[in-house]
């Protein structure tokens, strides 16, 4: 499903998402939106322009073979935003709200939501009023 979507983790799982994310959805191309403040201004530069915010998300009407799995895929040659899926932390969504203000996310998941979805939700809703939200939240045991 073309994005754009925004998964927000804790600091301490964005690897493992970033790994599930390839294993589980290989045909999504997925970002790690994170690092110092230089790092993160080169990713900005790179992946949050205004071109790849104003892109319409739909999929493209074209495939290609992927020469490596011999299977088709979508044609994103004449796609501005070069990703599907932007996963981050908390903290950069934070640091980041001008960059991350740009798109209408469509999905947005987070990663123990119940701890700070309300948060990021209020970071986002502004300029996607037409996400959905999905909160992962671990199963309590508490009786």
């Amino acid at each position: 499903m073309q994005g754009p979507h925004l998964v927000a983790v804790p600091k301490s799982t964005l690897s493992n998402w970033m790994n599930e994310l390839n294993r589980w959805c290989p045909a999504l191309r997925v970002i790690r939106f994170h690092g110092n403040k230089e790092e993160r201004q080169e990713l900005v530069d790179e992946y949050f322009t205004n071109e790849a915010a104003a892109h319409d998300g739909k999929r493209p009407t074209k495939q290609v073979l992927n020469e490596e799995t011999g299977e088709m895929e979508d044609d994103n040659s004449d796609n501005p935003r070069a990703w599907d899926v932007c996963v981050t932390t908390y903290e950069v969504c934070n640091t980041e709200k001008k960059a991350l203000s740009r798109f209408a996310w469509k999905y947005l998941v987070i990663d123990e939501g119940k701890s700070v979805g309300k948060i990021v939700v209020k970071l986002v809703y502004p300029c996607s009023p037409n996400f959905s939200f999905l909160p992962l939240c671990s199963p309590s045991f508490e009786e």
